[in-house]
């Protein structure tokens, strides 16, 4: 055989084609979001999920807020009211210029009426009503304390029963109001008790003053006026 030439024995290259893979992703039509509309929309969404949680307890802390009961002067009565030394005094104060003593006895009746606005009972220590003629203090008592349902009124009755009561410093304007048929007295309605909320017993107090005109006549209330003090 004869011998093989090189272009013989180098043979033929056969070659293949190259494939390409090409991969793409699908295209979105929604337009694109900003941070910013996202950020907006889940504050909106908290604030319409959070709102009404919100409006629900502050309308619940506002129902259960204690709130001071409220004290009102239903009725009142100068039940008796004497002097044993009045013609003396009458004719000791003609012959004397300062003031002398005028012992009174005095039987004064107040009816009151107390308010629980809460929506829980309301337990009172007592109820200090105070009677006072121009600025003196002649006597007081001391009303049983009670309950007070919750959202109810609850009437409450006292009687002040003096005996003896001495008046020194205003003896002279004394005779003037008795003989001009005007005697003016002042009284003071002092509460003191808690409300009666689960486990916690906030302290309320309420305090009325009133000023009364009398008829020593008659014992007939002519005028009054009273003011919730603050």
């Amino acid at each position: 055989m004869g011998a093989m030439t090189k272009e013989e024995g180098r043979g033929e290259a056969i070659g293949y084609p190259v494939v390409h893979h090409h991969y793409y992703a699908p295209l979105d039509d929604r337009p694109p979001v900003l941070e910013s509309s996202k950020t907006k929309s889940c504050a909106f969404q908290c604030f319409a999920v959070l709102y009404p949680i919100i409006l629900v307890l502050g309308f619940t802390a506002f129902m259960l807020w204690p709130s001071d009961v409220k004290i009102e002067v239903h009725k009142t009565e100068l039940v008796s009211m004497s002097w044993d030394s009045l013609k003396r005094a009458i004719v000791e104060q003609q012959q004397r210029s300062n003031d002398l003593g005028l012992d009174l006895d005095l039987k004064f009746q107040v009816q009151l009426l107390v308010r629980n606005p809460n929506y829980f009972g309301v337990r009172y220590d007592r109820i200090v009503v105070e009677l006072g003629y121009r600025g003196d203090k002649l006597g007081r008592v001391v009303l049983e304390g009670g309950e007070i349902p919750a959202l109810k009124v609850v009437t409450v009755d006292g009687v002040m029963d003096l005996k003896g009561m001495r008046v020194f410093v205003n003896a002279g304007s004394l005779l003037l109001d008795i003989a001009r048929g005007r005697l003016p007295l002042e009284t003071d309605m002092n509460f003191s008790g808690n409300l009666e909320f689960l486990l916690v017993h906030p302290h309320l107090e309420a305090k009325l003053s009133c000023e009364i005109v009398v008829n020593p006549g008659t014992n007939e209330i002519m005028e009054k006026s009273c003011l919730l003090a603050e």
